[in-house]
């Protein structure tokens, strides 16, 4: 699909480099970006690849990571990680770090929610969105992401119902 997205890998000889590898996750779909985050082991053995916008169980562009394993020169997948509780609009892999052995990762999402339980808003036409706690949640007027401060539906969707509330 479009900007479904891949990773390609390349060997060097001597002076010369040539493609060993175009790694891709398992089910590929439009707008996952696939690839815009890559991690390497110093061993080449292991890589990881975000696809922050993966739409997974947890929701539209929840994100996803690929880890790969290199036996010989044959690139296979290893495992797809998922955030335990992945939201929709977390953007989980927009990093992604490995250790030099290749045993551990770290996987940033930038718009996860850290806040224990739901959090409400409320916003009225062509105002500021009020917050009464703190967190990111994605705002169901629009495609955008609201924050304290900013305007309700800065995606371009439909206008919020006057005095709408939401979680």
């Amino acid at each position: 699909g479009v900007n479904a997205g891949t990773t390609r890998g390349f060997l060097r000889s001597g002076s010369v480099w040539s493609e060993e590898a175009t790694l891709a996750p398992a089910a590929p779909a439009a707008q996952d970006a696939f690839g815009n985050t890559v991690a390497v082991a110093s061993d080449v053995r292991r890589v990881i690849v975000g696809a922050f916008r993966d739409d997974t169980t947890a929701g539209a562009d929840a994100g996803s990571a690929h880890v790969f394993v290199r036996t010989g020169t044959v690139w296979a997948l290893e495992s797809t990680l998922e955030a335990t509780a992945g939201a929709m609009g977390a953007f989980f892999a927009s990093s992604v770090a490995m250790s030099t052995d290749g045993s551990r990762v770290a996987v940033g999402a930038p718009t996860a929610d850290t806040a224990a339980g739901p959090c409400c808003r409320t916003a009225t036409p062509s105002t500021l969105c009020k917050d009464d706690c703190t967190c990111g949640a994605v705002n169901p007027c629009g495609d955008g992401v609201v924050q304290v401060g900013e305007e309700c539906d800065p995606g371009g969707g439909p206008p919020c119902a006057s005095g709408a509330s939401f979680c």
